[in-house]
């Protein structure tokens, strides 16, 4: 599988002049549905390291643990069909999703109970200039999984209004 590094960096949405923020798709990161994750020999799944204060912004997913499923050529970024999942994700030291739909979104996969995903010392946050055209979601969604590691995080909201999701959750 492939393998991203992230360290100080950045991953943004663009606007172009005259155009109006938008969201993005966001990281995708697949894997194999039948295989077993494993961080030292790993060679079947994808792996996200993101880390000294890297930062996701404006992403319909910050990090999608699944391939999106295309529909007559067209990605459809909200439609999670495919049986790529099973990558990794490791976030640590102030990695932050910030006005992410979703911030991490794993798809189900479940081989050997292992799952070797860890949350550590990351910020997610909607704050003052999260785009008005969609709802959030979560900062975390799992699908099916289990064993994902989360601990030392922050989960915001830090615009001075209540933002809510799409079932009007706060």
């Amino acid at each position: 599988g492939g393998k991203l590094t992230i360290q100080n960096t950045v991953l943004t949405n663009f606007v172009g002049c005259g155009d109006e923020p938008d969201y993005w798709l966001g990281v995708e990161v697949w894997g194999n549905s039948n295989a077993v994750q494993n961080i030292i020999s790993n060679t079947t799944q994808g792996l996200l390291r993101m880390s000294n204060n890297s930062r996701i912004e404006y992403a319909i997913n910050g990090v999608l643990l699944s391939k999106r499923v295309e529909i007559d050529g067209v990605i459809s970024p909200e439609s999670y069909l495919s049986t790529n999942n099973g990558g990794i994700v490791i976030t640590e030291d102030n990695a932050t999703f910030l006005n992410c739909l979703y911030g991490i979104h794993f798809q189900p996969y479940n081989i050997g109970n292992v799952n070797v995903s860890t949350i550590g010392s990351s910020v997610f946050n909607w704050d003052e200039n999260f785009i008005q055209s969609k709802k959030p979601r979560v900062h975390i969604a799992i699908n099916s999984c289990t064993n994902i590691r989360v601990g030392s995080s922050k989960f915001l909201q830090s615009a001075t209004h209540l933002y809510t999701n799409k079932n009007d959750w706060g």
